[in-house]
This record gives structure tokens, C-alpha cells and sequence, in this order.
């Protein structure tokens, strides 16, 4: 019995471990949202993709949990960020934020 309360303490320490780094990570992508829209607010020609590819990139449901925000899923986000820049952690520059929605105008 001590065995399978142990075993169920690890199982939620180890649970509560995944979602601290969820939330870490969802932190740092809603910081680079908010610095995304400053460096977005003088290019106003790119106002109208920048909200399409934001709503392209945006988690299912994203509006029904925390932080709110239409941010990518963690395992997404680190996927793309690491076949971009080789490191999962790495965060887009506001240049680079730039370039590909001149880009996505461009194709469009």
C-alpha cells in the first residue's frame, strides 16, 4: 500500500514537473507575443497578416486555457524553433518577425 502511494506521489510530482515547464515555456512565447506587437505597431501594412498568421499558428481552443493567449502549442513552438534556429528554446528576433510576414504577403 506505502508502495502505490509512492508510486502515485512520483506520478504527480513528475505531472506537476511537465506542466511547470508547459507554463514556463507559455510565459516566454506570451513575453514574445507582447514584444511581436510592439515591433509589429509602426509596419501597419503587415497589421492584417500578422493577425492571420497568428490565428494559423494558434493552439486549438486557445481561449479556453491560460494564458488567454493565441500562442502556439509548447511541443509546436519548440519543434519550429529548433528546425529554424537548432535550439528548441530559441526565440524568433523582431527582424526575423518582420521578414516572414513580408514574406506571407509576398506569396499571398
Amino acid at each position: 500500500m506505502k508502495y502505490a502511494i509512492f508510486v502515485n506521489d512520483f506520478a504527480i510530482l513528475e505531472f506537476m514537473a511537465s506542466k511547470h515547464v508547459s507554463v514556463k515555456t507559455n510565459l516566454r512565447m506570451a513575453l514574445w507575443l507582447l514584444r511581436s506587437a510592439i515591433t509589429l505597431f509602426p509596419h501597419s501594412d503587415l497589421w492584417v497578416i500578422g493577425i492571420i498568421e497568428l490565428k494559423r499558428f494558434a493552439r486549438a481552443r486557445w481561449w479556453s486555457r491560460a494564458p488567454f493567449l493565441p500562442i502556439p502549442g509548447t511541443r509546436y513552438w519548440e519543434f519550429r524553433m529548433e528546425s529554424i534556429y537548432g535550439d528548441p528554446k530559441a526565440m524568433p528576433s523582431g527582424r526575423d518577425l518582420i521578414e516572414f510576414l513580408e514574406w506571407c504577403l509576398e506569396i499571398r
